[in-house]
């Protein structure tokens, strides 16, 4: 499966974007870290909670998500896979 995301602006459409959220001053941004040192900005929000709610919104696009037991070192072949990290 294939993900991509036009950016607020519509200059941008990015494949299978690496997403995350950085906050610069008081705004919050949805970015394609799409190397180690580089982001492009798709979005940007008023507030966390908004911008946790539009990435939940791409989550529910990738479901129907298989759980796998990664000890086993077993797949479905083809499958989405989300591993969230655990708290601490």
């Amino acid at each position: 499966m294939n993900l991509w995301i036009r950016s607020q602006d519509k200059k941008e459409l990015r494949p299978n974007p690496n997403l995350g959220i950085e906050r610069l001053e008081s705004n919050y941004y949805i970015v394609d870290r799409y190397s180690f040192d580089k982001e492009i900005i798709l979005a940007k929000y008023a507030t966390e909670e908004r911008a946790l709610e539009v990435l939940d919104e791409i989550q529910e696009l990738l479901e129907p998500v298989h759980v796998i037991d990664l000890s086993k070192k077993e797949g479905i072949a083809g499958a989405n896979i989300l591993y969230e990290m655990p708290e601490e």
